[in-house]
């Protein structure tokens, strides 16, 4: 067997030199050291940060947001300005909802299927060698992102479609809601 040196070395060998040490200290080996652990916080934090560098998420989170406040609160309008749907008004600034849900799968389905035709899951699971928890964390960050654009426009939609519905926005003393916090416990009932 033949051994390749290459020119720009030396024909002198070499040897490894001592790594130092402390008085009183056992020598420790020489080399790369390894720092570092891979966890689920890990995971998710990379995830994050491939999640939110990517432009079809921004794009995605604007129209899901769009959508379901268009949706909502146009909807919530058109029933509160006429008189015998005015009851129902409140009950559909949540329509929306169903129109931003296709569109956070449709998020979902980008962020699995971009990183396979681009190859990025190479280095995603050659970082994260764990498939579960690849796919653990990914599935995390989608709901937490799915639960903050949900929560989002349905405030959003609330607050646009409350000039239209007036006092049947919806408060905690409205009748059907009072009876289920007053009678937990939790809350007692105002006095007349």
């Amino acid at each position: 067997m033949s051994t390749h040196i290459p020119a720009h070395a030396s024909a002198a060998p070499t040897a490894q030199a001592p790594a130092r040490t402390a008085v009183g200290t056992a020598p420790r080996p020489a080399g790369p050291r390894i720092r570092g652990r891979q966890t689920i916080l890990h995971s998710l934090r990379a995830e994050w940060i491939k999640f939110w560098s990517l432009r079809s998420t921004w794009i995605t989170s604007f129209i899901t947001i769009t959508l379901t406040v268009l949706f909502g609160a146009g909807l919530t309008a058109a029933f509160g300005r006429s008189e015998q749907y005015q009851d129902m008004a409140k009950d559909m600034i949540t329509s929306g909802l169903t129109f931003g849900q296709v569109v956070v799968a449709v998020l979902g389905a980008l962020i699995i299927t971009g990183e396979y035709s681009s190859g990025q899951i190479r280095s995603s699971l050659a970082a994260v060698p764990r498939r579960g928890r690849l796919l653990l964390s990914k599935a995390v960050v989608l709901s937490v992102v799915a639960f903050l654009l949900g929560s989002v426009s349905v405030f959003l939609s609330w607050a646009i479609s409350k000039p239209f519905i007036g006092e049947h926005a919806g408060s905690l003393t409205d009748s059907q809601y009072a009876g289920h916090i007053w009678g937990s416990g939790l809350v007692s009932p105002p006095s007349p």
